[in-house]
């Protein structure tokens, strides 16, 4: 599965449909990530804070029980039902019970997902609340369906452009143009009014 970024000037492929899709979120489309409040802010030799930010909840999650919850944790699949388990205290406050409390409250959305696009192979296009998710899909069938009978079918500038995400895309800075008037990944700063709930500094 290439990229649909490649594009863009992203060169990974993958061979999970699964793996495939979390590139795209983590790496591209970025909606949000979880920043540990838990954590000390540092900052580096201009006084810039850095956090302790993740952009997937499973291993943000997994941060939460490795350095913030009780220090006897197991996890559930492997505790002794009878076994005591230690209350939350102010150094160790995460609990299997409150972990979703302290997701929840991490979690700093950046953006939406885009409500429109179209595919890269055929005439489908997508629109409304959860299209995205329909579009990875599609897509992600097309690379299964296509790539065993196309021997260009990998090749990226054979793919059709996608107007409606391009626009998204820049909008949200995750696209820039180059100096050579091609593509190249953004920095992901919105060049847009920010949200209500953005990332709060």
């Amino acid at each position: 599965f290439p990229c649909p970024f490649a594009n863009y000037s992203c060169k990974s492929s993958f061979s999970s449909k699964n793996e495939w899709k979390r590139h795209v979120h983590t790496q591209h489309i970025k909606l949000g990530f979880w920043r540990c409040d838990l954590c000390p802010t540092t900052t580096d030799g201009s006084n810039v804070p850095s956090y302790n930010d993740f952009n997937r909840k499973d291993l943000f999650t997994q941060h939460l029980r490795r350095m913030h919850s009780t220090r006897d944790y197991v996890p559930k699949r492997r505790r002794d039902q009878s076994a005591p388990v230690k209350p939350p205290t102010d150094e160790h406050p995460v609990t299997e019970e409150n972990l979703v409390d302290h997701q929840t409250r991490c979690y700093h959305r950046i953006r939406e997902p885009p409500t429109q696009s179209s595919c890269l192979f055929c005439t489908k296009t997508f629109s409304g609340s959860g299209s995205w998710e329909d579009r990875m899909e599609h897509v992600g069938k097309h690379f299964e369906k296509e790539k065993k009978g196309v021997s260009d079918f990998l090749n990226a500038s054979n793919w059709k452009t996608d107007p409606f995400l391009q626009d998204w895309l820049l909008t949200e800075g995750l696209i820039v143009r180059n100096a050579r008037g091609g593509w190249d990944l953004g920095d992901g700063q919105p060049r847009r009014p920010p949200m209500a709930n953005a990332l709060r500094e």
